[in-house]
């Protein structure tokens, strides 16, 4: 069963779910399960983590909506802030919501400075590694503050999206952060991680790394340092729209073709059984119904 690690959705912005000045969606307009559920039908992928994009703030209500809708082809991993006051009791909760299946957070220095000090943020932290519960985080230019998270909490599960590095734009490009050597300090501190068991990484970076021998090489790296079963395949849809690439199979068959280094047991394991593992989705199960085991 192939899944689909990290995917936006969103619904238009309304009064009671106000969308924030944070970012601005992919699209002008809503994209939802009847967009996408066909994108996933023609690339042959089964199921998708739904992660609500950054302008709908804390609402994880929409994203909701629709695992409970196609409770067999989405789950969720829901926004939070991690240092306000409320984190810890709703941690503590969090898996009681039928769809939900963990968290997903920014800890970049310029979210940090919204905390008012890193500290602020470490009943969060603690709370997630007491009630086992998955937490994906979007790092670049913080992997010293995750190194520090992980020594703290060493049973935490925390997954590094996109393999640390920076966004589609830029990735492997002549423009802004470009990554144009395997020697960049996001790749080697994303790799060093792998020295801590319950870290995972998320090969969900974007089209310009999909379509270049240096990003092939970067998966090997991964392979290589995490292995197979702490690798989780995604394509961080729709984030390609916004730059005009839709060419949603092509980011599957960098595993399922290009990376030829993989075997068929390995590829299994990166396309969708290390997610089912490790984010408690098993095959075949409703994410709705996994609430009610917890």
């Amino acid at each position: 069963m192939i899944t689909d690690s990290q995917i936006h959705l969103w619904e238009a912005n309304r009064p009671d779910r106000p969308w924030t000045d944070i970012s601005q969606p992919n699209l002008p307009e809503p994209y939802g399960p009847d967009r996408f559920l066909p994108v996933l039908d023609a690339a042959g992928v089964d199921r998708a983590v739904i992660v609500p994009p950054g302008f709908m703030g804390s609402h994880n209500e929409y994203g909701l909506e629709c695992a409970e809708r196609h409770p067999t082809r989405l789950a969720v991993m829901g926004l939070i802030d991690p240092a306000a006051p409320d984190a810890p009791d709703r941690v503590a909760g969090w898996l009681a919501q039928p769809g939900m299946i963990g968290i997903r957070t920014h800890v970049h220095e310029r979210l940090r400075a919204f905390w008012g000090a890193d500290d602020a943020a470490d009943p969060f932290w603690a709370a997630c590694e007491r009630y086992d519960l998955p937490v994906a985080v979007f790092s670049t230019g913080a992997k010293d503050y995750v190194e520090r998270i992980v020594q703290r909490h060493p049973d935490l599960r925390l997954i590094v999206d996109h393999m640390g590095l920076p966004v589609a734009e830029t990735l492997f490009s002549a423009q802004g952060d470009a990554i144009e050597s395997l020697d960049h300090p996001e790749i080697k501190q994303m790799l060093a991680l792998a020295r801590y068991p319950r870290v995972a990484v998320k090969i969900s970076t974007k089209p310009p790394f999909d379509r270049s021998a240096l990003g092939i090489e970067l998966v090997r790296r991964v392979y290589e340092a995490y292995g197979p079963r702490r690798m989780l395949w995604g394509t961080d849809y729709t984030q390609s729209l916004r730059i005009g690439y839709e060419r949603y199979e092509e980011q599957i068959d960098v595993v399922r073709e290009r990376a030829d280094f993989l075997s068929a047991d390995d590829r299994e394991w990166v396309l969708g059984r290390a997610l089912a593992e490790y984010l408690g989705w098993p095959e075949g199960t409703e994410s709705t119904a996994l609430a009610r085991s917890r």
